[in-house]
């Protein structure tokens, strides 16, 4: 478009341009903060399912070596909410089960805060203390 003797682009041109480049600019920040949204609810997620698996961990801790414990785990809930990340209400969630056809226990804890929720699941069983050690009740 340029006439004979002029240097440079028209206006047209120019536009063209500027609108292409704003156009690959604004693609490119809305992935990166896409990626970053994604980033953040991973972590979250991971720091709730620690919190799910600490919970069951205590529970195995706790009923492991004692029968009379292990037995008044089976059929429990138990339910407690605490302050999250952020200042946002975190529940945490303990169901404990007897197995079918098993002396064992199913327990399962669920992490909730907001929209999200985790649950972990993992079977109790009463354990026999090491040879040689003792367990202080």
């Amino acid at each position: 478009m340029n006439r004979t003797g002029q240097l440079g682009f028209s206006l047209l041109e120019v536009l063209i341009a500027v609108s292409l480049t704003i156009g690959v600019l604004l693609a490119t920040s809305a992935a990166v903060a896409n990626s970053l949204r994604g980033s953040a609810l991973a972590e979250h997620r991971i720091t709730l399912d620690d919190d799910a698996l600490s919970v069951l961990n205590d529970a195995r801790a706790i009923s492991a070596y004692d029968p009379a414990m292990f037995k008044a785990l089976s059929g429990r809930t138990a339910t407690m909410t605490r302050s999250g990340l952020g200042g946002a209400s975190e529940t945490i969630s303990i169901t404990v089960t007897r197995l079918a056809g098993s002396s064992n226990l199913a327990a399962t804890a669920t992490v909730s805060e907001g929209t999200l929720s985790i649950s972990e699941r993992q079977t109790l069983f009463l354990e026999a203390p090491a040879p040689g050690s003792s367990v202080s009740q």
